[in-house]
């Protein structure tokens, strides 16, 4: 005798693979909304996995992929569920599996990264075009552009090295890469773990922002990182430079993370509302030195545990 199949998880996967296309649609063909809706797709990936398992959020994938293949373009399918997608099947696995929130995030963010450098070596070997290539086109068509645009209103730009800064832009490729997946799996966490709350089942949550302790290997990477930069600008190892440089910058962005809840630590000991905190953020986030400080107070804070020796004292 054949066994009925449920009609509720099918239903459901439906549901959240045709929302998960549409999203995939915006994202291709809203100029500006489409880059920020393309962070809603982890989250059907997430629902669906936490409450019907992994299986069904595998096939809901494939499903979804050859939807937007048939709608689009089969490339474009692939690189916006590879980029977007596969952080909500390991985010809705983790969920399911009730991991800590630290590993859940942190092998979305890692496996996000690893899609992302997928997508583009796909584009490579489909198109033979570099992608980092093509963006530093683009990138120098919007300097020329503007410079063009700056002349025809009077205002001189030669003091502005278009060559430096580009060279720089292109050294820092691969941390636009690593970003596109940290940010994409935090938003993805964020907006999933709510919806799945909302529909009545479990999500592991972060400790209150005041308490958040990164891992101390942020901060050993930024000290060889550090050297790195320095032997290969001293030294003339270009490869180790770009590699320091980006390493460097990654865990100082941690480190402004960190130095972030450092301070809220105690704005919390001092009951400081929004209204105060808020200003003091955006002070701190627009005023170059005092961020550079802050990302070194919470590097340091990763080894040395300030709130710890603040509390003890």
């Amino acid at each position: 005798m054949r066994t009925a199949v449920p009609v509720r998880p099918l239903t459901e996967s439906g549901l959240l693979m045709a929302l998960a296309v549409v999203f995939g649609l915006m994202t291709a063909y809203l100029p500006l909304l489409g880059f920020l809706v393309a962070f809603l797709l982890p989250v059907p990936f997430i629902v669906l996995i936490t409450r019907h398992g992994l299986r069904q959020g595998l096939l809901g994938f494939v499903v979804a992929l050859l939807l937007l293949a048939m709608l689009s373009t089969p490339f474009y399918g692939l690189t916006i569920l590879l980029t977007y997608g596969v952080p909500g099947l390991v985010l809705g696995r983790g969920f399911q599996k009730e991991w800590s929130p630290w590993r859940t995030y942190g092998l979305a963010a890692v496996i996000s990264i690893g899609a992302v450098l997928l997508t583009l070596g796909i584009g490579f070997l489909m198109t033979g075009i570099n992608p980092f290539t093509a963006q530093m086109e683009a990138y120098r068509t919007v300097f020329t552009e503007t410079e063009a645009a700056y002349a025809d209103m009077g205002v001189s730009t030669q003091g502005a090295n278009t060559k430096e800064i580009l060279s720089f832009m292109a050294l820092l490729m691969p941390l636009s890469v690593a970003l596109v997946g940290v940010l994409s799996s935090a938003v993805g966490y964020a907006l999933g773990a709510r919806v799945v709350k909302r529909l009545g089942q479990r999500a592991p949550e972060f400790p209150p922002f005041r308490q958040w302790h990164l891992p101390v290997a942020f901060f050993y990477l930024f000290g060889f990182a550090l050297v790195g930069v320095y032997w290969g600008s001293t030294y003339g190892f270009d490869t180790l430079y770009a590699v320091a440089l980006n390493v460097t910058i990654f865990t100082m962005l941690a480190g402004v993370v960190q130095g972030y809840s450092i301070l809220s630590f105690f704005l919390d000991r001092h009951r400081l509302g929004l209204l105060f905190r808020v200003p003091i953020y955006a002070f701190l986030l627009f005023n170059g030195l005092l961020l550079l400080l802050l990302s070194l107070a919470g590097l340091f804070d990763m080894a040395f545990d300030f709130r710890q020796r603040f509390i003890k004292a």
